[in-house]
């Protein structure tokens, strides 16, 4: 739909008594969270590996640097879970958490993709591209 490159669901169907299937696309609107590990082993230990993480689909949201070593993160992105022996609030609407305005910029973009996308991709790259000179300033300080 309008040069969305989601594929209709279900992902596989029947024609002339054969069954066909789409593969699960690496971006997809069921991502809940996504993460690059990338590993700088000439690095000290504390910088060595950075999480490169995005809340919802991997395709309209940027990536944020998280050093593995960081004690804490920002609030957008923290939280307890049932890792914690908390059930998170996830389904509570909270613009203050990065989820839900990724969500709803990604919601946004699926309907008018081809209008909406290439935006929202120069956008990301501006941000991505900002996250790249942090991280950079970072590992010189």
């Amino acid at each position: 739909v309008f040069g969305s490159p989601y594929r209709p669901r279900p992902l596989s169907w029947e024609y002339n008594g054969t069954t066909y299937v789409n593969e699960r696309s690496v971006a997809t609107p069921k991502t809940g969270w996504s993460f690059i590990a990338q590993v700088r082993p000439w690095m000290p230990s504390e910088l060595t590996t950075i999480l490169w993480f995005a809340a919802d689909d991997s395709s309209t949201a940027p990536r944020v640097p998280i050093y593995a070593a960081s004690t804490q993160i920002a609030p957008p992105y923290a939280g307890q879970g049932a890792q914690d022996g908390v059930m998170t609030p996830l389904l509570q609407f909270d613009l203050d958490k990065a989820f839900w305005v990724q969500n709803q910029v990604s919601n946004f973009a699926y309907f008018r993709w081809k209008d909406v996308y290439p935006v929202l991709r120069a956008k990301i790259d501006q941000v991505q591209g900002d996250f790249e000179r942090l991280v950079q300033r970072t590992d010189r300080e």
